[in-house]
């Protein structure tokens, strides 16, 4: 360090006299006062200022430059101008290619490095970002000290995790960690080294290695009751073991190793329960444990987190905590066979997911009213232009009797090009009378199929439950398990026949409204939602998706209902011990979702019929499982509405893959 304040020392005398000193402190007094305006909000008047003085000043050596190229790139990065951010970097590290000034400001120079490697990572150039943050550590490695390392591993770690990375993150934390470790005691950095830990344990958690990552949040809480003392102050030590808390919890709850969970979320909500202490935390907390209930099947506990987060949502509003709880009680509703109650619940969970569709469609409404209304005005207007027509005529007539026969003819001539008119007019209205009755018969037809469907359909649950209510009846109290078992199977059917005949459109368009969102973090999200029901056949997941995240526009909860619905049938129809293999692809502009197993497969007969509103091509799962033919017509529907196609291919007894294919420029 002593050798590194005497070159720093050198070259400041040296630039002394060259005449350069004073320019550089002027220099970094203008960027401290530009900086302070920009974190201020004043972003544009931070960039005017800056220009400003640089002009004014003539500021021109290097390290001067440097050091306003550098805040241009931060300006540009702030203004999602990415290619301008990038170009001011460049200029700012070619400025620093003298090795004499990067020994001089060595933190300067790295963090140049870095910075371009963040640009060119939100340019999504992940092999290009990544090549300049393994520059930046090379160079600090050279720089700075071991104890100093640690800020830039951890820099490029977090970078690498944004990324999904992670299991390149996890070596850069454990590295910043290592170099954190060289520090002195007095240097010790222990909220950021606790932080490291946990961030390792998070990497270990997004690859589903469930081991190292308790491993390592055990190590995180053991860390920071090792030396609570040195951390900044009670709060924030406290505040850290809560999150450790919460990130092993649903760490052990996603690998389905329950014990213990239950209580390490209590003690995060005890925590953050405290007053001045973090309340969303809390309510973070209370949701999963709410989630956690409902996995064990303890609707007791379940009902009251549920009631825990409502309250809670009187006092900290939020939106998606909301939709989760929405969807957990009509859940709890169902599983605890109070029906009324699970379809109430369940339509409020619906409209509030769809309340953003709902207003943009009152905006159309409101459009609609406002053309009817500008028609309204353009009748007026042309009865009023007929009429004052008609007192002209009058008025020839009294001027000119004589031209009577010719105003007779003209005006025998009129009518008869109104009459024209009257009969084009009614033939246009019989022709849209004829189209509303085409579309009622169709609409009649379809009502015809649905009761057909219900009356078939409903009535062999219905009628399985009366036989056996009346075995119940008449039944030791030994068999009775079985047979409510039963009963509630041949429910269950029934209230799934009618939420997907809710879902159905007919040949109406479905309506989405779609964002850009990353596919790949949508299909695992999925893809982990349908966990339980492979698990309960025993079947094998594998997967084959792109390490960088897709981003493309879609309807998440549309989508959603597709992929789940795909996958359900994939599990429904290949036999206990089977495997589902699901990829995504890019190609040719498009992105495709594909989902293979190794079930029963589809005889060739069904297949043109497969996607068609009430199908026949329906068969009961490998294990008995009721299908009702409705829902690949329903995913039809919503991949059409994207833009998208979906199709089959099937060969019987050898297995099925589904495709859904979507466009990627699509907004």
């Amino acid at each position: 360090m002593l050798i590194g304040i005497c070159v720093a020392i050198c070259s400041f005398s040296c630039n002394s006299r060259r005449g350069g000193a004073e320019d550089n402190r002027r220099a970094l007094g203008v960027y401290d006062t530009a900086n302070k305006l920009f974190n201020e909000g004043k972003i544009k008047q931070s960039l005017k200022y800056i220009d400003s003085a640089y002009g004014s000043l003539r500021i021109r050596t290097p390290y001067a430059q440097y050091l306003g190229y550098s805040f241009k790139s931060l300006f540009y990065f702030h203004e999602n101008d990415l290619d301008a951010s990038l170009r001011y970097e460049d200029s700012a590290l070619d400025m620093m290619k003298d090795i004499e000034l990067q020994h001089s400001y060595p933190q300067e120079y790295v963090h140049a490095l870095l910075e371009k490697g963040h640009i060119l990572s939100a340019q999504h150039n992940y092999d290009k970002a990544h090549g300049y943050y393994v520059n930046a550590i090379e160079q600090a490695k050279e720089l700075v000290s071991n104890c100093s390392l640690n800020e830039y591993y951890y820099l490029v770690g977090m970078a690498l995790y944004r990324e999904k990375q992670f299991a390149e993150a996890g070596g850069y934390f454990k590295e910043a960690f290592m170099a954190a470790q060289t520090c002195t005691a007095v240097e010790w950095p222990y909220q950021r080294m606790q932080e490291l830990l946990d961030n390792i344990a998070l990497c270990y958690t997004q690859r589903a290695k469930t081991d190292s990552a308790v491993y390592y949040y055990d190590s995180c809480i053991s860390f920071i009751n090792r030396h609570e003392q040195n951390f900044s102050n009670k709060k924030s030590a406290e505040e850290a073991r809560s999150v450790a808390y919460e990130n092993k919890a649903m760490t052990l709850v996603m690998a389905g190793k329950l014990d213990g969970a239950e209580e390490l979320l209590k003690k995060s909500i005890g925590i953050n329960e405290q007053s001045g202490y973090n309340k969303q935390r809390a309510q973070s907390a209370r949701i999963k444990l709410a989630a956690f209930y409902s996995a064990e099947k303890n609707f007791s506990k379940a009902y009251s987190a549920i009631m825990d987060v409502n309250s809670s949502l009187d006092t900290l509003p939020n939106i998606y905590v909301e939709l989760e709880k929405e969807d957990l009680l009509w859940h709890y509703y169902q599983d605890t066979r109070q029906f009324e109650k699970a379809l109430s619940a369940y339509q409020a969970f619906m409209r509030h997911n769809d309340s953003v569709e709902a207003a943009g469609r009152q905006i159309g409404q409101t459009n609609i009213l406002h053309d009817l209304r500008e028609k309204e005005q353009q009748y007026k207007i042309q009865l009023l232009q007929k009429d004052n027509h008609f007192h002209r005529t009058m008025l020839m007539v009294a001027i000119a009797f004589g031209l009577m026969a010719l105003v007779i003819t003209v005006l025998i001539f009129r009518n008869y090009r109104k009459t024209l008119k009257n009969e084009r007019l009614l033939a246009t209205q019989n022709e849209e009378i004829l189209k509303q009755k085409t579309a009622l018969q169709k609409s009649n037809l379809e009502k015809d199929r649905i009761l057909s469907i219900v009356t078939h359909d409903l009535r062999n649950p219905i009628g399985a439950t009366i036989a056996l209510a009346d075995m119940l009846d008449n039944d030791d109290k030994e068999s009775r398990a079985e047979l409510i078992a039963m009963m509630k199977e041949a429910l269950e059917n029934a209230l799934a026949l009618i939420n997907e005949l809710v879902t159905v459109k007919g040949d109406e368009r479905v309506e989405v409204k779609k964002e850009r969102l990353d596919l790949v973090a949508f299909v695992n999200e999925t893809l982990r939602l349908m966990d339980y029901k492979l698990k309960e056949k025993k079947q094998v997941l594998q997967t084959d998706l792109p390490g960088a995240p897709l981003f493309i526009a879609f309807d998440k909860e549309k989508m959603r209902r597709v992929i789940g619905n795909i996958v359900g049938n994939a599990v429904k129809f290949t036999n206990e011990g089977g495997t589902i293999f699901v990829r995504v692809a890019v190609d040719q502009g498009r992105a495709t979702i594909s989902i293979k197993d190794n079930g029963i497969g589809i005889p060739d007969k069904l297949l043109p019929e497969l996607f068609g509103m009430f199908t026949s091509a329906k068969r009961p799962g490998t294990s008995g499982e009721q299908s009702f033919g409705l829902g690949l017509s329903i995913s039809r529907q919503i991949t059409e509405a994207h833009g998208g196609r979906i199709w089959a291919e099937s060969k019987e007894n050898s297995g099925s893959t589904f495709y859904v294919s979507l466009p990627l420029s699509d907004v």
